[in-house]
């Protein structure tokens, strides 16, 4: 256990958080919320494993972002930006919060979850009837991780908390394809689901958005729309 909570405790934290925000990620959050917030006064967000606040501090230009972070140092910076913050894990979350919010944003959190379907059922319990989820995640049959499995190389899978692999370890332990994330989102009755791409990577410094729009089950990550039903 020790080894996985310094995934949340190291002095890393801002620097691992800020891998987090590829563009990609960010203009789709923004460009989701900006469409529900024309339709709907007032929105509720709930923004799962805010780390140190920067995104969900963003966020609060479409409605009332509530927080919810794990880490002392994390919930510090949440509460230095003035977010209201929901301290400690996420399936603590007390049932007094059950139905209270419209959108939840789970940016790049599912893949460091062991039990995903509770995971999902908590998310379902918390949002109001026809309210959104909005989620991000890595792609595990990325072009660029089946070239380097063809290759022979680990296509950044981690297989150990305590041999560094690249810089250090940021905890996933899931992985998806887009058809595991479209199932499981419908087994846990979400509905109208929309899965785009990010980006395809063909080198560190070549890739395309254009072609990670058309063929999302090549691209880096998945963003990921669904509603409560």
């Amino acid at each position: 256990m020790k080894n996985e909570k310094n995934y949340y405790t190291t002095h890393d934290l801002v620097e691992i958080s800020k891998r987090g925000y590829y563009p990609e990620k960010v203009s789709f959050i923004i460009n989701q919320l900006s469409k529900i917030k024309k339709e709907k006064d007032n929105i509720e967000i709930l923004d799962i494993g805010s780390n140190e606040g920067y995104l969900a501090n963003k966020y609060t230009e479409y409605g009332n972002v509530t927080a919810n972070e794990v880490n002392k140092k994390g919930i510090d910076l949440c509460k230095k930006r003035g977010l209201a913050c929901i301290e400690g894990d996420f399936f603590s979350i007390p049932d007094e919060y059950n139905e209270r919010f419209d959108v939840i944003i789970a940016g790049d959190i599912i893949e460091h979850i062991f039990d995903t379907d509770a995971f999902l059922k908590k998310i379902y319990l918390l949002l109001k009837s026809r309210g959104v989820l909005i989620l991000t995640t890595p792609n595990i049959a990325s072009f660029g991780r089946r070239i380097m499995l063809l290759s022979g190389i680990n296509p950044f899978i981690e297989f150990s908390t305590l041999l560094p692999y690249k810089e250090f370890n940021v905890g996933h332990i899931r992985y998806y394809t887009i058809k595991n994330i479209k199932d499981q989102l419908k087994f846990n009755n979400f509905s109208n689901i929309k899965i785009m791409g990010d980006r395809i990577n063909f080198t560190d410094n070549l890739y395309s958005r254009k072609l990670g729009k058309l063929f999302p089950s090549l691209a880096r990550y998945f963003l990921v729309y669904s509603e409560k039903k």
